[in-house]
């Protein structure tokens, strides 16, 4: 996720990047910011802010929507942009750099400056046109899927290094009559993004990183074969009725963030969920990690790709 200003604020020319942030500092009593973070994320978050309002007498005010994509762009087109946006992705905060409705970070930080706290490829995905737009504040670990170690130590079933052995694995998940997945997908406006996870976690194991770099930059089709094998892949799980919990109508209908409860069951109603370490929010408070519930990543298909 990365942090874009949104609003002008005019600062003298003559500031350097530490007098600009004092001005802007001393100019500002209140910043708003739109984010996609919501329900408890959005708690901790807020919560944040705390010391850092008592140190500048600065009040913040955050927006949470899971319509973010939606909303942000009808907000700037409307002239009612907040003064910080919180992308939950790089690909829209470069497009709205790319019609001038962010500010470049370049007025307050240098290259150099940013250099010493984060690696040039991530100062590279928030620059465009020479000009950086983003401040990364946090990154998820998504390629997780997660398990009950009890359950998997009681059943039998060893780890997948590979696609074919996870392949396996529920196969004889669906024998012993367990179900392996539990998958979610419903987001509100955003409904879909765990889905596109799913396809491009596939995408990178089956036509690697430079295949990957050209879609991402729409310089192939959606319907490419090597988009259309990663949608197989997934579908081969998501559309069988006996390899998800609820079938394909749990699929689209069942909040993403209440999936893995089937984990915790009594018995559990599935064996297995691929989520991002953020869905540690969602488990209930008992659960420890690493003993209760723990995780393995999303296994390769290509061994070119591993």
């Amino acid at each position: 996720m990365a942090l874009a200003s949104c609003s002008q604020r005019q600062v003298p020319p003559e500031e350097t990047a530490t007098g600009a942030s004092s001005a802007l500092l001393a100019g500002a009593r209140t910043v708003t910011i739109l984010g996609a973070t919501t329900g408890v994320e959005q708690a901790q978050l807020e919560a944040t802010f705390a010391p850092f309002e008592d140190a500048t007498g600065i009040t913040v005010l955050y927006e949470g929507t899971d319509a973010f994509t939606t909303l942000l762009p009808v907000r700037v087109d409307s002239g009612d942009s907040p003064d910080i946006a919180m992308f939950p992705q790089p690909g829209l905060m470069k497009s709205l750099a790319k019609e001038n409705a962010l500010i470049p970070l370049t007025d307050v930080f240098t290259r150099e400056e940013l250099s010493e706290y984060y690696p040039d490829s991530w100062i590279d995905l928030s620059t465009v046109n020479d000009q950086i737009y983003g401040i990364w504040y946090r990154a998820a670990v998504k390629s997780l899927v997660w398990y009950v170690p009890e359950e998997f130590a009681k059943n039998g079933y060893e780890i997948p290094g590979i696609w074919d052995e996870m392949t396996a694995l529920s196969e004889q998940m669906i024998d012993d009559g367990n179900t392996p997945w539990c998958l979610a997908m419903s987001s509100g406006n955003a409904s879909g993004w765990v889905g596109t996870d799913w396809i491009e976690e596939i995408l990178l194991r089956t036509a690697g990183p430079a295949f990957y770099e050209k879609w991402v930059e729409h310089e192939g089709p959606f319907d490419s074969p090597e988009v259309i094998e990663a949608f197989e892949y997934f579908g081969a799980i998501a559309r069988a009725p006996d390899q998800v919990w609820g079938g394909k109508t749990g699929v689209l209908s069942i909040a993403w963030g209440d999936s893995p409860a089937g984990l915790f069951d009594e018995p559990p109603v599935c064996m297995m969920h691929r989520q991002g370490n953020f869905i540690s929010a969602f488990f209930p408070d008992d659960v420890e990690l690493g003993k209760d519930v723990d995780f393995f990543p999303t296994p390769d298909i290509n061994p070119e790709y591993a």
